[in-house]
C-alpha cells in the first residue's frame, strides 16, 4: 500500500487533543474501550476492505488491520502518532498535520461546525450524523482540496461509530462495532515495538532533519525533483533492461518514488532478473504473489522497495515504490 493512502486510513477513526494532558485526560467520556472495525478504501476505480481490532486507554487510541497484505497498526500514545507497516519494518510518525489531531481538544464534527443531518440507531447505540468539509490532508495531489466527512457519533460518548470521507483520491468508510466499554486494556499496547524503535521515520520531514543514518544504513540516493526519466531511479534499483516507460511520480519532498514500466518478457523472467540483483546489490528480499500480481518486498538498512510484476495481454506491468 502507498505511503500517500495511509493517511486516508488514519484520517476516518480519530477525533484527538494535541499536547498538554493531564494525567487523567481522557479521549472520550470513558476509562476505556475494545472494539472492532471495518475499513472501506474506494481509490481509483479499486476496492479495498480490512477488519481489524481497536482498544482505548484514557488519552490512548490504537487499532490494527490487514489490507493488501500488509498487516498495519496505527496508534497515539497521548504524545505521538505513529503508523507500524509490520511486514515491511517500517514505523511513521504521523505530524499533527496530517493526524487528525484537534488542538482546541474540539471532535472534528464541531471544529468544523458540522451540520446535523439526523439520527441513526447503529447497534443498539443512539448516533447523531453530522456532515462538514476540512482541509485535505497537505501532501499528494490532493493538496490545497477538501474532505466531505459524514460521522456517526454516538449520543453522550462523543466516539465516532461511523464515518464517510470523500476526497479526490476516492471514498474511505469506517465502522466502528462490538464496543466492550471499561474493559481491561495494557498499556504495552501503545508503544513501539522494539523491532521498530531504531528505525522510525517522521513522514514530511527529510533526512537530514531526522538525524544522519548511521554507516551502512543509508537509503539509495534519489535524484532531484522534477528529474523525468527511468534513469534518474535512485542508486542501486536497476531499471529492467529494454523496458519502457508508464509513469514516474515524486511523494513527499522527493524521498518517495513510483515508477510503471512495461517489458514484453514473461514474468518469471523479469521476477528472476530482480530478485538476483536486489540481492547482488545488498538488499534483502522477499517475494510472493499478492492479489493477481508478483511482489517483491526488499530492504536494505533503513531504505525499502516494493517491486510488482502483472500480467496485461501482451505484457508485463513493473511497478517500483522506493522510500
Amino acid at each position: 500500500m502507498r505511503l500517500s493512502k495511509i493517511g486516508i486510513l488514519i484520517g476516518g477513526l480519530l477525533f484527538l487533543s494535541e499536547g498538554g494532558f493531564a494525567e487523567e485526560k481522557r479521549l472520550f467520556p470513558f476509562e476505556s474501550a475494545t472494539f472492532d472495525l471495518n475499513i472501506t478504501m474506494e481509490v481509483g476505480g479499486r476496492k479495498m476492505e480490512a477488519d481489524g481490532q481497536g482498544w482505548y486507554k484514557k488519552n490512548k487510541l490504537r487499532w490494527d488491520m490487514v489490507m493488501a497484505g500488509q498487516h498495519i497498526s496505527s496508534f497515539y500514545d497521548g504524545q505521538r502518532a505513529y503508523t507500524i507497516l509490520l511486514n515491511r519494518g517500517i514505523a511513521l510518525e504521523i505530524p499533527p498535520s496530517q493526524m487528525r489531531i484537534t488542538t482546541e481538544g474540539l471532535p472534528e464534527y464541531r471544529k468544523y461546525e458540522g451540520k446535523h443531518v439526523g439520527s441513526e440507531e447503529i447497534e443498539g447505540k443512539m448516533t447523531d450524523i453530522y456532515e462538514y468539509e476540512r482541509p485535505a490532508q497537505p501532501t499528494g495531489p490532493s493538496q490545497g482540496s477538501t474532505d466531505r466527512v459524514k460521522d456517526w457519533i454516538w449520543r453522550g460518548k462523543e466516539f465516532p461509530l461511523k464515518t464517510v470521507v470523500t476526497s479526490e483520491e476516492g471514498r474511505n468508510t469506517t465502522v466502528v462495532y462490538n464496543i466492550v466499554i471499561n474493559a481491561a486494556v495494557s498499556d504495552s499496547l501503545f508503544r513501539l515495538p522494539k523491532a521498530v524503535r531504531n528505525s522510525v521515520r517522521r513522514l514530511g520531514e527529510d533526512w537530514r532533519e531526522a538525524g544522519t543514518p548511521s554507516s551502512g544504513m543509508e537509503p539509495p540516493q534519489i535524484g532531484r525533483s522534477g528529474v523525468a526519466s527511468l534513469e534518474a531511479l535512485p542508486r542501486g534499483v536497476p531499471i529492467y533492461p529494454g523496458a519502457k516507460k508508464r509513469m514516474r511520480r515524486q511523494m513527499a519532498g522527493g524521498r518517495i518514488i513510483v515508477v510503471a514500466y512495461t517489458s514484453e518478457d514473461s514474468l518469471k523472467q523479469i521476477v528472476r532478473f530482480y530478485e538476483t540483483r536486489m540481492k547482488e546489490m545488498g538488499w534483502m528480499v522477499r517475494g510472493g504473489y499478492e492479489e493477481g500480481e508478483y511482489a517483491i518486498s526488499c530492504r536494505k538498512g533503513i531504505a525499502s522497495c516494493r517491486i510488482a510484476v502483472s500480467e496485461q495481454k501482451k505484457k508485463r506491468r513493473i511497478g517500483i515504490e522506493i522510500q
